[in-house]
């Protein structure tokens, strides 16, 4: 069956609502609560409120979803090959942005920590394995990344697994 091009993926439209949420709550964060058009309640005040955790479930029940589809629909083959395709086309596709993020952070926001952390930090960003917090550091928000690049990781195992016991 051939999607017509005038037809909404329910993939994308998910994607942008929860990116709106996450919008919200990070405006609410970057743009405080004393600004007078925060705080009228017959503005915008309520979009500051969205669920952003709930978000973050959608991103990655999406990217898990849309990840076994790929080796479902045999985009990706399940072989040595295939698996080694499958996460060079990852790699290529987060660790050049991913790199630049972490150099910006490092350089504009906060470069004392890496002068001063960088041995505890940087293998850990390196690697994907960062799990910091949210804050004025400004790497907390790599913990998302690491979190999905596990995700690719166990994606290929989770499907062959899943796929040799299905009935």
């Amino acid at each position: 069956m051939e999607s017509s091009k005038n037809q909404v993926d329910i993939f994308n439209f998910l994607r942008a609502l929860a990116l709106f949420c996450v919008l919200g709550i990070h405006s609410r964060i970057v743009i405080s609560m004393n600004v007078a058009a925060l705080s009228s309640p017959n503005n915008w005040h309520w979009y500051s409120l969205t669920p952003a955790w709930i978000a973050m479930g959608m991103f990655f029940i999406l990217s898990g979803y849309l990840l076994g589809k790929g080796f479902y629909n045999n985009k990706y083959k399940t072989d040595l090959n295939g698996i080694f395709n499958f996460y060079i086309t990852r790699l290529i596709r987060i660790l050049p942005m991913y790199l630049l993020f972490i150099l910006i952070a490092f350089i504009f926001i906060n470069p004392v920590l890496f002068f001063t952390q960088k041995e505890k930090i940087l293998i850990p960003l390196i690697t994907f394995t960062y799990n910091g917090s949210p804050g004025g550091e400004g790497i907390g928000a790599t913990w998302f990344i690491s979190t999905i690049f596990q995700l690719y990781l166990a994606a290929p195992l989770f499907y062959k697994f899943f796929i040799s016991y299905r009935i």
